[in-house]
């Protein structure tokens, strides 16, 4: 007497939905076979004893996945927290890291759709159910006065909310810290302590800062300051200085570069010879050249004197332009003794 499997049609197992189920060949000794709809929509025939003790469970489509998708489907169904995986998508055109998604369902019945790593890593635990925001009387009754609380903002500054608390984030001068915390207790004391840090460092405004304005007016070798600006955040705490050459060119440089003498002047004086009585004049003919031959100037405000004979070479770096004639005629004397 044969057993009959007729209740089996319309259940799933796996992936497959069966809806008949075929009479075996006893003449060649065959095996019972369940004709089946799976998920992708093609149906198969498959081993009914296969089917029932789980070793198949879709048609072969998951087979077509490349390898390194396989690993992904095994946490299909899996919960982490409040989401269940319920599929996992991929894009090939996505940066890197950003590849796998999850759709994921969460226990209030919210569907979402997430990186798949921050919910197998447990980054993300809910749609965001749990991490309400803080209303205004949640603040209130812990006696802090708010004044909004829309877009994550607690109405304290520098204190915001975020999927896992609260997070405290002071910059001043492009000096950039952030800190977490669970409640907002701790994070008005993370606050208080960041702060009274930036005060040691000299970050913050204070008694001791020096006054700026007295620099305006005052000038520095060619330089006169007519303007000082505020600091570029981006540049950490750079300030620039607007000045007014003796040539009469107005330039911009930093602050810092004038008054410790670093920057002279506009650049007018850059490269140029010294001017002096007694020296004899010369016409200007190449960058660095003074005219006369063996001696040119350097970016340094000094002259270089070569001179080479035979593939004999004497070199000297003097200050004034009658020194590298000396130096000169004392190279040639040299050479011709030799």
């Amino acid at each position: 007497m044969t057993k009959d499997y007729s209740h089996l049609i319309g259940e799933t197992f796996g992936e497959l939905t069966i809806f008949d189920i075929s009479e075996p060949d006893t003449r060649h000794r065959s095996r019972r076979k369940a004709e089946c709809l799976c998920e992708c929509g093609k149906s198969c025939s498959i081993d009914l004893q296969s089917l029932l003790n789980g070793s198949t469970k879709s048609c072969g489509h998951a087979r077509e996945l490349p390898k390194t998708h396989m690993r992904y489907e095994a946490f299909v169904g899996r919960k982490f927290g409040k989401l269940t995986i319920e599929k996992v998508l991929y894009d090939e055109n996505a940066k890197r890291g950003h590849k796998v998604r999850a759709f994921c369902k969460c226990d209030c019945g919210n569907e979402i759709e997430t990186n798949f790593y921050t919910v197998k890593n447990g980054y993300k635990t809910s749609c965001g159910c749990e991490y309400e925001q803080v209303s205004r009387n949640d603040l209130q009754l812990q006696g802090i006065e708010v004044t909004n609380t829309e877009n994550h903002s607690t109405g304290i500054r520098n204190i915001t909310t975020n999927n896992h608390g609260y997070q405290v984030q002071i910059q001043r001068y492009g000096i950039l810290t952030r800190k977490f915390a669970r409640t907002l207790e701790d994070a008005i004391k993370l606050k208080e302590s960041i702060i009274n840090e930036y005060k040691e460092k000299g970050l913050l405004q204070s008694a001791n800062r020096p006054d700026l304005q007295s620099l305006i007016g005052k000038t520095f070798n060619h330089l006169t300051i007519l303007e000082i600006g505020e600091p570029d955040r981006k540049r950490s705490r750079m300030r620039f200085a607007t000045c007014q050459c003796d040539c009469g060119k107005i330039t911009k440089t930093r602050l810092s570069y004038v008054t410790n003498g670093k920057v002279k002047s506009c650049g007018h004086i850059r490269g140029k010879v010294k001017s002096n009585a007694n020296k004899p004049t010369f016409k200007t003919t190449k960058r660095h050249s003074t005219g006369v031959r063996n001696i040119t100037t350097t970016p340094y405000n000094m002259y270089c004197v070569s001179v080479s004979r035979n593939g004999v070479e004497k070199r000297k770096y003097v200050k004034t332009f009658e020194e590298a004639l000396e130096v000169k005629q004392q190279f040639l004397n040299e050479f011709g003794e030799k």
